[in-house]
């Protein structure tokens, strides 16, 4: 994987893998650290086939206890046995999921030599769930059949990144620069060089939000707001739309409509039926809406900040 921010689509099917599509998991990634977005069935294979370590996986987030987002995680946390994994492994998710793995682990006697943290919540809550060097997590509401909840990845802020022919045409020493990065001022006798002087543009932190399964939401929670990617499921297209709010998804439509109200800057549809060979029409229909619309494909990397790269 590059190492620069972004999501890499493990899975981008429904309930049933299906047409080389998997179940859901992404893999957000802030440089060198992973985490993982739900673990449907099938996404150890998909971390073999795509080159990712397991072992480079910070923490897991799980939106809902359906199985195509789910039953791939006792598999993947028994799987570490065989990778020596010591790094502790926080696991968030809504409540009820400490009793589901502890049952599952209790009945097939799995053991860790590793310590798994896991934090439950309240999916009617929006909360920070976490927090490193690199990123924090916050939750907010879906609406589906059963409690669940999306994620907000936010990016924290970064040093400024020096101009390296700025490093010689001023001289500047290691303790300069780091201050420089820092955002502080150099003040010498004869000139003073500010960070605009040396380093690139500071860069916006970047944003990804995830969002299923739900029906279209009402109002757009304040964090999921000007997201750099944005992630909504599409189950059906939009001649379904009544079977797809009975069955608490949503169409292409409704979330190219979404991503026009959360003036995202991107938005991957995912998440598809296994009734649909093809996918292209779903880009079609969402972009009658919301011109800056991808198709969520298994192994795609989408980075995070356009100057990385354009979709």
């Amino acid at each position: 994987m590059p190492l620069k921010s972004g999501l890499t689509i493990l899975g981008s099917n429904s309930s049933i893998p299906n047409f080389n599509r998997m179940c859901t998991s992404h893999i957000f990634q802030v440089e060198n650290s992973l985490y993982m977005i739900d673990c449907g069935e099938g996404t150890q294979l998909q971390l073999t086939k795509f080159g990712i370590s397991r072992n480079k996986i910070k923490a897991i987030f799980i939106s809902h206890f359906h199985g195509d987002h789910l039953y791939g995680l006792p598999g993947l946390l028994t799987s570490y046995m065989h990778f020596s994994r010591t790094e502790p492994l926080l696991i968030v998710g809504p409540k009820g999921l400490k009793k589901w793995l502890d049952c599952t682990f209790e009945i097939s006697q799995a053991y860790f030599d590793f310590e798994i943290e896991i934090l439950e919540t309240d999916t009617k809550v929006g909360t920070e769930v976490y927090k490193d060097d690199k990123v924090r997590v916050e939750t907010f509401e879906l609406f589906h059949r059963i409690p669940t909840q999306g994620y907000v990845f936010t990016e924290l802020e970064k040093e400024l990144k020096i101009r390296k022919e700025k490093i010689s045409e001023y001289q500047l020493s290691v303790d300069e620069i780091i201050k420089l990065k820092r955002g502080e001022t150099i003040d010498r006798e004869e000139i003073s060089i500010k960070p605009e002087d040396a380093c690139f543009p500071k860069e916006r932190p970047g944003k990804y939000v995830f969002m299923s399964d739900t029906i279209p939401l009402e109002s757009i929670p304040e964090s999921c707001m000007d997201a750099n990617l944005l992630y909504h499921e599409a189950t059906y297209l939009h001649d379904m739309k009544e079977k797809a709010i009975e069955r608490g998804h949503s169409t292409s439509i409704h979330a190219a409509l979404t991503a026009q109200k959360a003036n995202a800057r991107q938005l991957i549809l995912g998440h598809f039926s296994s009734r649909y060979l093809e996918t292209d029409p779903f880009l079609a229909e969402a972009k009658t809406v919301f011109d800056n619309t991808f198709l969520a494909e298994d192994g795609q990397f989408y980075p995070l900040h356009f100057n990385d790269h354009h979709l």
